[in-house]
């Protein structure tokens, strides 16, 4: 057996993030031009199938522009986001546009390309990456983080000024330093792709261009987003511990409840059993007890992940990417306050998704004895 210790490096650098996701590559790209960043991945985010979430809201465009990645979107396929249409709290569906809102339409893209041009910016711009890495310890010394980083056949000792904890739910870093991370519900969501047809057969009074479609159910709610390969993204969610979520990862069950959806299933070619691919991912609210401290924080979902319901994913990797940068100048030009800042502002963003998600939930009173929504309804 190889002794990765044996094969040691040593690097340091201004910034260590730990996750490559869109938020990480994204403040790395961001910091690149004035500092040396290091980003481990323990696995690359654009080979992970459980990932969901194709709406870019256009607040989020703006951040990707005062990120100063505009360009990436042109290197992604995308089609435009005008609304949702939604049957929740009523049996008949609405439409909700954004085309009179202050921010007005966003985009609907292929997340695995977008991630993938955000990253190739960040390695143009001369950020470091270490793929298959796993954190095995990090700790203060001084002014200065000392992280040991293991490789299969490879071993770093790495020294930097900065620590961001940009790994998702899994709060890598926050959780080496002994935190804790808060799960509000035990959301889930049943996820496939399914082809798309040229033209919505029923409910032709709806125009459903542009749209992401939400129907509640009375075991949880269904979400459809199109895809630029003319493919539609379509889950179920529900609570992973109700009898439901063992039965709809069985394609056929899965199915059979597709089908029986108003609005859901309208203008889709629907697999066959046997070619269906089902995917299980998170999807409930969480955040860890503290997304910031000396030389430290989190960004995306490692400060705060949301239920795909709020359509936020990406506009939260983006804009933590953001305030993260600022933050991050601020401290390594002697301001020690700076992350205090950051995790207020976070916390007041927390204060007010959960504010808001608990009044848009507690507007679906149809099945008051669903166990689904009884827990939604207290």
């Amino acid at each position: 057996m190889i002794d990765p210790k044996a094969n040691s490096k040593t690097v340091g650098v201004d910034v260590l993030i730990v996750g490559g996701g869109m938020a990480g590559c994204a403040l790395a790209y961001a910091l690149a031009h004035k500092y040396s960043v290091l980003v481990l991945e323990k696995e690359p985010e654009t080979s992970r199938q459980d990932r969901i979430g194709e709406s870019l809201p256009a607040a989020a465009l703006r951040s990707l522009k005062s990120l100063g990645l505009s360009d990436t979107i042109d290197q992604c396929a995308h089609s435009d986001y005008h609304g949702v249409v939604s049957i929740w709290g009523q049996s008949r569906p609405i439409r909700k546009d954004f085309f009179d809102t202050l921010d007005g339409s966003g985009l609907h893209v292929d997340r695995g390309l977008l991630n993938r041009a955000i990253k190739k910016a960040a390695v143009g711009a001369g950020v470091g990456f270490i793929q298959d890495a796993q954190l095995s310890s990090l700790s203060s010394n001084n002014d200065d983080w000392a992280v040991e980083v293991d490789r299969t056949d490879e071993h770093y000792h790495i020294q930097a000024r900065i620590v961001v904890d940009a790994s998702g739910r899994a709060s890598v870093v926050a959780r080496k330093l002994g935190m804790r991370r808060v799960n509000t519900d035990r959301a889930v969501a049943i996820h496939a792709q399914c082809t798309r047809m040229k033209t919505d057969q029923t409910l032709p009074q709806l125009n459903y261009q542009g749209s992401t479609l939400i129907e509640a159910v009375e075991n949880g709610w269904w979400y459809r987003a199109p895809l630029p390969s003319g493919k539609y993204i379509i889950s179920f969610h529900t609570d992973s511990d109700l009898p439901i979520t063992s039965f709809m990862q069985k394609p056929g069950v899965w199915l059979d409840a597709l089908r029986s959806t108003k609005l859901i299933n309208n203008g889709v070619e629907l697999s066959q059993e046997s070619a269906l691919k089902l995917a299980v991912c998170a999807a409930n609210s969480s955040f860890p007890r503290q997304c910031a401290g000396d030389n430290w924080l989190a960004i995306g979902d490692a400060a705060l992940a949301f239920d795909p319901l709020s359509s936020q994913g990406m506009f939260n990797a983006l804009t933590t990417a953001l305030l993260a940068k600022q933050a991050i100048y601020e401290v390594l030009d002697g301001n020690s306050d700076a992350t205090a800042s950051y995790a207020r502002k976070i916390a007041r963003v927390c204060n007010a998704y959960q504010q808001n998600l608990t009044e848009f939930y507690r507007t679906e009173v149809r099945w008051r004895e669903s166990l689904f929504w009884k827990r939604r309804l207290a």
